[in-house]
C-alpha cells in the first residue's frame, strides 16, 4: 500500500487551507470588474477568477475580458446577479503571482468536485485492483494533485537511438482539481525508461475530461470508467507511438517545432532569467532564425512556412531536450512542469503539419 501520509499533511495543513475558503455570496461586493470584497477583505481576480465571476453570475463569456465600470448596463447586470443568489455559498481560491493573493474561481457548492483527499483513496484503489500499474509520481500542488502511472508491461526499444537502451513504456497521468476550470482529466503518457523525461498526449483517442455535473458519486464512477477507457486503448497508443518516435528519430526539426518548444519553455523564464542560458543552449532557436534572416522571437513567416524551414538539429533530439527541460529543471514548479508536459506532448505526439507554404534550403555546413 502506499504511504500518502506527506500528501494527506500538505491537503490538511493550515497554508493549504487558507487558499481554500467557502462564503455565502451576501458578504461580497464587486468593487470594480477585477476587484471584489469578501467579508471586508479586499482582493483582486485573475483572469479565470473573473471568468467563473462572470459564470457564476451568468454573463456571457464574451463580455468578461471586456468588462469594466464604465458599461453601466453590464455593471448593473452583474450587480442584480450577485443579489438574485443572495444566501447562495460557494468555494473560492487563493492563488499567489508575484507575491500578489489574487482569486482565481469562485464554485458554487451545489456542482459536483472531488475532494483531493478523496482523489488519494481513488489512487490507492486503482494501484489495488489494477497491479499492472506503477505509481512513478505523485505530485501536490496548491490547486491540483496528480498521479503519473506507469503500464508495468513490456516496453519498446527504440532503434536507431542516439541513447542506448532507450526504452519507452505507456503511462496514465490522472489529475484531480477541486477547482471547475480545471476539472478531472486522465491522460495517456509516454515514459522514457533510461531518464525522468515524460510527455502527455492530449488526442481524443487517448483523453478523458469529466464533466462536472450529476452528484459527486457520479462523478467518482465516471472517472474510473474514463480511465479504463483510456487504459483500453493501450495497444493503439503503443503502435501510433512507435511509428511516431521512429519517424522522429530519422527527420530533422523544422524552425516551426523548434521555435514552438522555445516558446512553451520560455513562458516561465520570466519568473527565473538565470535560466534562460539553459534554454537557448538546448533549444538554440535564435541561431536557426538567424539563418533564415528572421528575428527572434520568430515572426514574418506563417506555421506553414516555418514546418518546411529545416535546422541541423534531430527532431527526437529536441524532443528529448524539451522534455528533459519539462521534467527536471529546477526553475520549472511541479504545475508549470505539468503545464508544459501537456504543451509539448501536444507538439510533438500531435498530428503532422499541413506543408503547402514551403521554405528554401538553406545550407548548414
Amino acid at each position: 500500500m502506499y504511504d500518502f501520509s506527506k500528501e494527506v499533511a500538505i491537503l490538511e495543513s493550515d497554508d493549504y487551507r487558507q487558499d481554500h475558503f467557502e462564503v455565502n455570496l451576501a458578504d461580497v461586493d464587486i468593487l470594480q470588474p477585477d476587484r471584489v470584497s469578501i467579508s471586508n477583505k479586499e482582493y483582486p481576480l485573475s483572469e479565470k477568477g473573473r471568468g467563473s465571476l462572470c459564470k457564476l453570475l451568468d454573463v456571457p463569456d464574451k463580455f468578461y475580458k471586456s468588462l469594466n465600470e464604465r458599461d453601466n448596463h453590464l455593471w448593473d447586470e452583474m450587480v442584480k446577479g450577485l443579489k438574485r443568489l443572495g444566501e447562495i455559498n460557494v468555494r473560492f481560491s487563493v492563488g499567489k503571482q508575484k507575491e500578489m493573493n489574487f482569486i482565481d474561481a469562485f464554485n458554487r457548492n451545489d456542482a459536483p468536485w472531488i475532494p483531493n483527499t478523496n482523489f488519494l483513496e481513488m489512487i490507492q484503489a486503482l494501484l489495488d485492483k489494477k497491479k499492472f500499474l506503477i505509481l512513478n509520481k505523485l505530485l501536490c500542488m496548491p490547486h491540483l494533485v496528480q498521479a503519473q502511472f506507469v503500464v508495468n508491461e513490456k516496453g519498446f526499444l527504440l532503434e536507431n537511438s542516439p541513447f542506448p537502451d532507450d526504452m519507452f513504456k505507456l503511462g496514465i497521468d490522472m489529475s484531480n482539481s477541486e477547482l471547475l476550470f480545471k476539472q478531472t482529466n486522465v491522460r495517456g503518457a509516454i515514459h522514457r525508461m533510461v531518464c525522468t523525461n515524460r510527455a502527455t498526449m492530449i488526442a481524443k483517442e487517448c483523453s478523458w475530461n469529466a464533466k462536472h455535473v450529476g452528484s459527486f458519486e457520479n462523478l467518482i464512477v465516471d472517472t474510473y470508467t474514463g480511465f479504463d477507457q483510456v487504459l483500453s486503448q493501450n495497444v493503439t497508443m503503443e503502435k501510433w507511438l512507435q511509428e511516431k518516435i521512429h519517424r522522429m528519430v530519422n527527420v530533422n526539426a523544422s524552425l516551426r517545432e523548434v521555435s514552438d518548444a522555445h516558446k512553451i519553455l520560455g513562458g516561465f523564464i520570466e519568473r527565473a532569467p538565470e535560466s534562460v542560458n539553459v534554454l537557448d543552449e538546448r533549444i538554440p532557436v535564435k541561431e536557426y532564425a538567424e539563418k533564415y534572416g528572421l528575428e527572434f522571437p520568430v515572426k514574418g513567416k506563417n506555421s506553414r512556412w516555418l514546418s518546411t524551414a529545416s535546422t541541423p538539429k534531430n527532431l527526437y533530439e529536441l524532443y528529448n531536450d524539451a522534455t528533459w527541460i519539462s521534467s527536471n529543471a529546477e526553475f520549472l514548479t511541479d504545475e508549470e512542469k505539468l503545464e508544459s508536459g501537456i504543451a509539448l506532448g501536444k507538439l510533438f505526439l500531435g498530428d503532422e503539419p499541413d506543408l503547402l507554404n514551403i521554405a528554401p534550403k538553406v545550407s548548414w555546413n
